[in-house]
């Protein structure tokens, strides 16, 4: 029986001109403007989560999107704030861009954003960042798993 309901939210910007006849994603350039509805985008979706009862809100990080696909640069960062507009909603990494982040750093901002959040913000896959858009390399610890246990699991 399903008892948690999830829901993934890449924070793509409201497309214009869509479809076979439209603008192609290769050619489509927005401004930071666009690129800023992204995060309002994120709280709307949050809130209307967590008033619903869901369980958890995933996200992915991506850099340099700019036709407007997955513009969440900074996931700890986002998952500070989206639980501070929330009250019981945790707030999951899909996946951060290994290549792109310093390991320690990295984990350091998740076991902050863990403690500040009593749990609610969790960092638990990983992305290899293999699009040639992106930083064209592959992280030798994107090959292994991560695994996460809830702070609340660890008491």
């Amino acid at each position: 029986m399903i008892k948690r309901f999830h829901s993934l939210y890449v924070g793509q910007i409201e497309l214009e001109n869509i479809g076979l006849a439209g603008t192609p994603a290769d050619q489509r350039r927005y401004g930071n403007d666009r690129f800023a509805e992204v995060f309002w985008t994120a709280k709307d979706v949050a809130q209307e989560m967590d008033a619903l009862g869901y369980y958890a809100l995933w996200t992915a990080e991506h850099h340099f999107q700019r036709e407007g696909y997955e513009c969440f640069p900074n996931l700890i960062q986002l998952s500070l704030w989206l639980a501070t507009q929330t009250k019981r909603l945790k707030l999951g990494c899909a996946f951060n861009v290994l290549p792109m982040w310093h390991p320690i750093r990295l984990a350091e901002d998740y076991a902050m954003a863990d403690i500040v959040t009593d749990g609610r913000a969790s960092p638990v896959c990983r992305g290899p960042s293999t699009c040639p858009s992106r930083s064209g390399c592959r992280s030798p610890a994107a090959s292994r798993s991560t695994t996460w246990r809830p702070r609340s699991s660890r008491r």
